[in-house]
């Protein structure tokens, strides 16, 4: 394959000797003594050879200060596992005391069993009355198969019938009034906690809030904390609960569940913990097998790397771990390749500093956040870290953290731009396949990055405002490039979203199909969009709009402008990659879309082609040039995208220079055979109408007058 491992010169390195024998783990050797192993092969650069079995870790593997470098590998990826869970055969008890016995629900009363956590030495705080996610909460594992914390309802949502208080007081949060009568039941678990999570006000930011109060005669919630308010005042419409398009009662759309409740077990699987009694309860699998039940509690990733160089881990399955898999950190020329990630609820590897580092023929599946998060480069001075994500499969991520926790992910990101949140620099992220995902696929910030060859399907699953490839608020953010990608049925998602005035990406030659819009530009500068085929996009094959006009988007805004001082940008700092850069914040009318070029685009059965959100005099600064709109029958290309081919195009449109066939995995000596993408592609549920960020941005403006 002519992409494999195209590192720089600086990134060739010769393998560590293979004259000594390699040193033999067993499944039965405990953490201690595979640190020794570890340890000693740091001095002489030996192979680690682990046999097939299961390793149970009890604390983090750490590799530190290694310059000699060696290989941790597996005999065989599919029974060779790392994974840290606790077995709970002989742990498990009867429910015997009357006042737990009364919480459960009469038809599964005899059945559900508890378990002593405080006897396994694992102690659960409590929640927090706000936050985004449950941090170092433990979870049940059953045969290898994550096992569902009790909610209420079991499948979809309740909704918020009516606002009462959008942004509550200093002691208390918002209010709304409620529909189901299930509310009732939670009255009396009130003073053991009762936490709600929901889409409070946009549908790609949850929040889990403890309730404060349940008035069952007015049916009316109370929070016990404000969402995002400042000491309960009103904020506007980025704050307290209800639709931010719907002020100030909301739109009865606003979607929450219960879960970790006791009363709500009525699944077989189904468990929750009490924070009061530190047990935990299950309504067991059928035919249920007590040693195939263990538990995930240990903090810290299961090995950590740091300041090393040349190490190279390959044929493990990594699973059942609460927190991160891999952590690599100021370390070179390193390398995870043919290794899976299951059940990990962290992040499955991380990479952060160093330089030529590669994840390469991995799978990821069952991760609770991001499953690759990588960061390196010097921003500052432009110097690429050289990192290599390649010929990775990334399906069923996200599952605690269901908003900005992509397959991959260019920096730290959280909610803005910041010098460490956009710290990637020369990152190559090729030939991966995404799909089933809450949120986005990548996530990218930082310079001159390369993004390419990859397929997407299937995403923003729970969420919405979000694209395949998705980037924010950063107008020092130049270089980076999407090309030869192939996004595909997304239908509650954008292909390419240059979101708040985002600039500086390159983004062509890709295909995109069944997606909401298939690039937006949401009001940045440099961006060069040309030569991609859009297909049956439901808002628009390219959308580019003036929001800034509203939002003040100009040089005096910090949000724009920090970036430019710590980069000493304004000082020519910049100048010898991209000219002019240091006048950048003098250009006039910054606040409309400048220097975009959008052409040579092609849309097919779009409903519309190029859509201009804002006054015509908004695009003066803007080049749009020689992009078509064609119509044909669906049956024409539908059975293309199955095969990955234009070919059925080729008298309509130059195909050779999409490469599409060439997108996606490949096999290697790591991979050896490729998922089935019929069935994958058969398997997609119905999705929902995706929501529309540029419907979104109008309303967002019209606010803001």
């Amino acid at each position: 394959m002519k992409y494999i491992f195209c590192f720089l010169s600086a990134c060739i390195f010769a393998l560590p000797s293979m004259a000594q024998s390699p040193v033999q783990l067993y499944p039965s050797q405990s953490s201690s003594e595979i640190q020794k192993a570890i340890d000693e092969a740091k001095e002489n650069g030996s192979t680690i050879l682990l046999n097939e079995g299961v390793y149970i870790l009890d604390k983090t593997i750490e590799i530190f200060n290694c310059s000699n470098g060696f290989v941790i590998k597996g005999i065989n990826p599919e029974n060779t596992e790392i994974q840290s869970a606790i077995p709970l055969g002989g742990k498990i008890k009867p429910v015997e005391d009357t006042v737990v016995l009364n919480r459960i629900q009469p038809s599964v009363r005899k059945e559900i069993v508890e378990i002593d956590l405080a006897a396994l030495g694992i102690h659960v705080s409590t929640f927090p009355d706000l936050m985004k996610e449950r941090q170092n909460f433990p979870q049940l594992i059953y045969n290898d198969t994550l096992l569902p914390l009790s909610r209420y309802p079991n499948k979809g949502y309740l909704y918020m019938k009516k606002v009462i208080d959008n942004f509550g007081t200093n002691d208390r949060g918002g209010v709304f009034e409620y529909d189901d009568p299930e509310h009732a039941k939670w009255v009396d678990a009130l003073e053991r906690g009762v936490w709600f999570t929901g889409y409070w006000r946009v549908p790609w930011q949850a929040w889990t809030v403890r309730i404060k109060d349940i008035d069952i005669e007015k049916k009316r919630v109370t929070h016990s904390a404000g969402i995002e308010t400042q000491n309960g005042n009103d904020v506007g419409i980025y704050g307290g609960i209800g639709s931010k398009y719907n002020r100030p009662y909301g739109s009865g759309k606003e979607n929450y569940y219960v879960e970790n409740l006791l009363e709500e077990i009525d699944q077989e699987g189904e468990w929750c913990i009490d924070f009061t009694t530190q047990k935990l309860y299950l309504l067991p699998p059928d035919n249920f097998d007590e040693t195939l039940l263990s538990i995930i509690s240990q903090k810290g990733p299961m090995i950590h790397i740091k300041n090393s160089d040349k190490i190279e881990i390959e044929n493990i399955s990594f699973k059942n771990h609460l927190d991160d898999g891999i952590v690599i950190e100021d370390t070179k020329r390193s390398s995870i390749a043919g290794c899976r990630f299951n059940n990990i609820l962290g992040n499955a590897v991380i990479v952060r500093n160093g330089k030529c580092n590669t994840i390469m023929s991995n799978d990821f599946s069952h991760i609770g956040r991001t499953c690759i998060e990588v960061s390196g480069g010097d921003r500052k001075d432009l110097i690429a870290c050289n990192h290599i994500i390649e010929n990775n499969y990334f399906t069923c991520f996200g599952i605690i953290q269901q908003s900005y926790a992509p397959a991959v992910k260019l920096g730290q990101f959280t909610t803005g731009i910041g010098v460490e949140e956009g710290n990637a620099v020369g990152i190559v992220v090729r030939h991966n396949l995404v799909h089933n995902a809450p949120h986005a696929a990548f996530i990218y910030g930082g310079n001159n990055n390369i993004l390419e060859y990859n397929e997407v399907f299937d995403i923003a699953r729970v969420t919405g405002d979000v694209g395949a490839f998705y980037s924010r608020w950063d107008w020092t953010a130049r270089g980076n490039v999407m090309r030869y990608n192939f996004v595909h049925h997304v239908p509650r998602a954008n292909a390419f979203y240059a979101d708040d005035g985002h600039a500086g990406d390159s983004i062509y030659n890709n295909v995109v199909h069944q997606a909401v819009s298939g690039t937006i530009i949401g009001g940045g500068h440099y961006n060069y969009v040309h030569d991609n085929v859009y297909f049956n996009c439901s808002s628009a094959g390219i959308s580019i709009d003036a929001r800034g006009k509203q939002r003040n988007y100009n040089a005096q805004n910090p949000d724009f402008n920090r970036l430019f001082e710590v980069f000493q940008i304004n000082e020519g700092h910049w100048d010898h990659v991209y000219p002019q850069m240091s006048r950048f914040l003098k250009t006039s009318h910054l606040e409309l879309p400048i220097g975009n070029d959008i052409e040579s685009n092609i849309f097919i059965n779009c409903h519309l082609g190029l859509r201009k959100e804002g006054k015509p005099e908004d695009f003066r600064y803007s080049h749009f040039r020689r992009n078509e709109d064609f119509s044909l029958p669906n049956s024409a290309y539908e059975e293309m995208f199955q095969m990955k081919s234009l070919k059925c195009l080729q008298n309509l449109i130059p195909i050779e220079k999409y490469h599409l066939e060439e997108c996606g995995l490949y096999k290697d000596n790591y991979r050896i055979q490729l998922p089935d993408r019929e069935k994958l592609l058969n398997s997609i549920k119905r999705q929902e109408a995706g929501f529309d960020s540029i419907e979104d941005q109008k309303t967002t403006n019209n606010n803001q007058q």
